[in-house]
């Protein structure tokens, strides 16, 4: 059984959005699942990679629809972003220099994030690129 579930209560309306929360669920599933059964370091760094990679991709993708649309909340979102993003490069970093170790403490702090990023900041645009179009 999956870490994270897909419920539609995460879903912001916009279909490519929506694709891409999905798609980082399964990421965040697959590391909980290799990190459950003790793969090797390097398959973990390789899956933490592309969580990094995909989310920077995912980011792009709102903000670029948020400037689209003129969402008021575009910047204060982006520095959310930007903060994120930064935490999750530095625990990359830690990791690939063995200064950290992937904890059950790391996947719940990844697991909280995405959860409530969606629940929270993301549902914060839902309703204005909606009614501005947006799907």
């Amino acid at each position: 059984m999956p870490l994270l579930q897909w419920k539609g209560k995460h879903s912001v309306g916009i279909v490519e959005i929506d694709a891409q929360h999905q798609r980082m669920f399964a990421i965040m599933n697959e590391l909980n699942d290799a990190m459950a059964t003790e793969k090797a370091k390097g398959v973990l760094e390789g899956i933490i990679e592309r969580l990094v990679q995909y989310t920077a991709t995912h980011f792009v993708t709102e903000e670029r629809l948020m400037k689209e649309y003129g969402f008021s909340g575009h910047d204060a979102h982006k520095r959310v972003h930007e903060q994120l993003a930064a935490k999750v490069r530095a625990f990359q970093a830690d990791f690939r220099q063995g200064r950290v170790a992937m904890s059950i403490d790391v996947m719940h702090f990844l697991m909280d994030w995405l959860d409530q990023h969606i629940l929270g900041t993301d549902m914060e645009y839902r309703d204005y690129l909606a009614s501005h179009g947006a799907k």
